[in-house]
């Protein structure tokens, strides 16, 4: 038995022990589990790596084809080009082996030679940039 300052005795009790766990967050009336906390973040996790991968992929496989899609027109093109020139060459040559070839006209067939060699530099030169930006 127990008496206090005041002379009020008590039976002497068992201590009680009370045990405190974490068990989660409280959403309004929801409990959601710590277990349950850590596998929603792990499945959030998971699911960003694989979004993230696959953008990689994606961003990988579109450069890869562009690559692929620019050296095709840059073949295309210059086999284009080199047949044109020499369509024109040899329309060129017909031309010159006529009587009555003026200067005049001298002057416009080189003038075309000089612009279908302009095109094709600065097509050429355009491919060449797209080829750097896809390094």
């Amino acid at each position: 038995m127990a008496q206090d300052k005041r002379g009020a005795v008590s039976q002497v009790t068992e201590p009680k022990t009370i045990a405190i766990s974490l068990s989660g967050i409280a959403l309004g009336p929801i409990l959601i589990a710590s277990k349950t906390l850590v596998l929603i973040f792990v499945l959030i996790l998971t699911l960003g790596i694989l979004i993230f991968g696959f953008f990689i992929f994606r961003t990988w496989q579109t450069k890869k084809n562009l690559k692929k899609e620019t050296r095709e027109v840059k073949e295309i093109v210059q086999t284009s080009f080199e047949e044109l020139r020499k369509e024109i060459e040899k329309r060129i040559e017909f031309l010159d082996s006529q009587p009555g070839f003026t200067e005049k006209e001298r002057e416009v067939c080189e003038d075309l030679k000089k612009a279908l060699k302009n095109s094709e530099e600065s097509i050429s030169k355009e491919i060449r940039d797209v080829e750097k930006e896809l390094e």
